[in-house]
């Protein structure tokens, strides 16, 4: 076995650990990029990234305002197959208001509604602060 595939085994079998780390990544100066290189990772070795996951990563990105990254992590979870998970659009619309882009997180909001998954109090609420700043 190689140290790739003992790496996602271990992983894959502690999905908990996979969530810490990714959450870890959230309290890093530049833990977006951190985040990132951890799910594409963590795809790689074939380990089954579920809704937390991609939320903890979402934040990390939400934490450096990288809208781009966040939205990149919306298209992996629907690239994955995982059911849309809000918090994961709200790290994407608190990104966006973090550095100006409120037209990107009312464009999210509007997806949210048309599509889902459906919006939640924080969703409307990062979506007006977004606008407010």
């Amino acid at each position: 076995a190689t140290l790739d595939n003992l790496y996602g085994e271990h992983l894959a079998a502690n999905p908990i650990l996979v969530t810490a780390l990714l959450t870890r990544c959230g309290k890093e100066r530049g833990g977006s990029n951190l985040a990132m290189a951890m799910l594409a990772g963590l795809e790689e070795v074939k380990v089954n990234l579920n809704g937390i996951h991609f939320s903890a990563a979402g934040t990390a990105c939400k934490q450096d305002g990288a809208w781009e990254k966040a939205l990149q992590i919306c298209r992996m979870m629907v690239d994955a197959s995982k059911e849309p998970y809000i918090r994961v659009h709200n790290a994407v619309v608190f990104a966006c208001g973090k550095v100006g882009q409120w037209q990107r997180a009312v464009d999210v909001l509007e997806a949210c509604l048309q599509v889902g998954p459906k919006p939640d109090y924080v969703t409307f609420t990062a979506t007006i602060t977004s606008c407010a700043q």
